[in-house]
C-alpha cells in the first residue's frame, strides 16, 4: 500500500478530482481510490450524462471486471484521414485564435510571394505556420479533455490549460522573430 499521505488526507479535505493519483493497489496498479463507488458518484455528478450512465454502471462493479478502455483504430487510411481534417476543421471553425493564425499565415505567404523567399525561407516559414497551427489544435484537444473530466474550478485543470495556452504562445512568438528576422532584409532592400 502506498505510505504517502495525500494532499486531501494532510489537510482533512474531501477528494475533489476524479482520481486520487496517490492511491495505489497492492499489485502497484493505481485505482480510483479507496471509496471507489464515492469517486464514481463525484465523477458523475460533473460529468456529461452520456459519462454519468458509464459511472453508474461501472460504480458497484468488482475491481476485477473493470477493464482498461481499449484504444480502436480506424478502419482504414482514408477513416484516419478524414477523422484528422474532422478535428482541424472543428478547430478553424470554432478556435478563434486558430483564425487568427490562419489570417497571419495568409499575410506570411501573400508577403512570401511578393518578396520572393528562397526555398529555404519558404521552408523555415511553412515550418513555423504548421507548428504555430499544431500546437493549437494540440491546445484545444487538451482543453476539451480537461473540461470532460471536471465541470468544476481546478488548480491542476487550470496549470494544465495555462501550459497548454503558453506553448502556443512561446510557438507563435518565435515565429514572430523568425518572420522578422526573414522578411525584414526583403524589405529594407
Amino acid at each position: 500500500m502506498n505510505t504517502h499521505p495525500t494532499q486531501q488526507e494532510k489537510t482533512g479535505e474531501a477528494p475533489n478530482t476524479l482520481l486520487d493519483r496517490n492511491t495505489v493497489h497492492e499489485d502497484g496498479a493505481s485505482v480510483f481510490s479507496h471509496d471507489r463507488t464515492r469517486a464514481f458518484q463525484t465523477a458523475a455528478d460533473v460529468a456529461s450524462p452520456e459519462c454519468a450512465r458509464v459511472f453508474e454502471s461501472t460504480a458497484n462493479a468488482p475491481s476485477s471486471t473493470l477493464s482498461p478502455v481499449k484504444h480502436v483504430r480506424s478502419q482504414s487510411l482514408l477513416t484516419a484521414f478524414y477523422v484528422a481534417a474532422r478535428g482541424i476543421l472543428y478547430c478553424i471553425i470554432h478556435e478563434r485564435n486558430m483564425k487568427i493564425h490562419l489570417g497571419c499565415a495568409l499575410i506570411v505567404l501573400i508577403a512570401g510571394f511578393i518578396v520572393s523567399l528562397s526555398m529555404w525561407e519558404w521552408c523555415v516559414c511553412l515550418v513555423c505556420i504548421a507548428l504555430v497551427c499544431a500546437l493549437e489544435c494540440m491546445n484545444t484537444a487538451l482543453e476539451a479533455c480537461v473540461d470532460l473530466a471536471t465541470a468544476r474550478y481546478h488548480k491542476l485543470a487550470r496549470i494544465a490549460k495555462d501550459a497548454a495556452a503558453g506553448s502556443v504562445l512561446v510557438a507563435a512568438f518565435f515565429s514572430l522573430i523568425i518572420g522578422l528576422l526573414i522578411f525584414v532584409p526583403h524589405i529594407l532592400h
